[in-house]
Parts: C-alpha cells; structure tokens; sequence
C-alpha cells in the first residue's frame, strides 16, 4: 500500500513539472538553444588578432619570461614566425607522432585555433 501511495505522488509530480514546464520540447526552441560557437573562417590570416592571443591565452604561461620552458620563448613575433616557418608549431599543437604535444599536460587547441594557425602559416607568417 506503501509503494502504491509513493508511486501515486511520484507520478503526479512528474505529471505536474510536465504541466508546469509548457508544452514543446527546449530542442524545438532554436532561439533557446545554446550552441557552440563557429569558427571564423573568412578571417584575414593576422599575427596580431589571430595567432598572437592563442599564444598569450594557451601558451606564453610557460614560454615566456627570463626562463621559458624548453628555453622556447613566444612573446617575440621573429621567434613565432621562425618556429612556425620550421613546422614546429604545427607539428605540436597538432600532437603530431614523435613531437612534444602542446599545450604540455593540457588539451589540443581547439580545431578552430589550429587552422588559424595554420592559416597564418600558409600567408607567409606575416607580421600584421
């Protein structure tokens, strides 16, 4: 009798957050949705607004000052733009098969950094 008396309230709870809630579902609500955003890819491949911010906001908390870890410092545009122009940078940040993958204990950059990146690379890495 018990069980049946906690069914019963159980079941009208549920019923009545579902009467409560509205009808439809939150997924048929576009404008509620909460969606990831896009990557840009028409943008300018630029040192200053593309690649330079990846670097302070991913990279420069180990590779920079007096003592950068590895003794790779990437606070200098002409450092960035000679390890980019050797491949380093991408073969790294893409955890490439017997490179060090970067961020060092920390998650791939996203995909969207990294043809960033890539893009900056492609445009002769210039300083703009």
């Amino acid at each position: 009798m018990m069980k049946k008396i906690l069914f019963n309230n159980t079941f009208r709870l549920l019923f009545l957050l579902l009467i409560i809630s509205g009808s439809g579902c939150y997924y048929d609500k576009k404008d509620l949705l909460l969606l990831p955003p896009t990557c840009d890819t028409t943008m300018q491949a630029t040192y200053s607004s593309g690649v330079k911010p990846i670097l302070s906001s991913q990279c420069t908390s180990c590779h920079s000052g007096l003592n950068p870890a590895g003794y790779i410092g990437l606070e200098e545009f002409i450092t960035v733009k000679s390890l980019a122009a050797s491949g380093l940078i991408m073969h790294v940040i893409k955890h490439d098969p017997g490179y060090l993958a970067m961020p060092k204990n920390g998650g791939k950059l996203s995909d969207c950094d990294i043809n960033k990146i890539a893009k900056w690379i492609a445009a002769g890495e210039p300083n703009n």
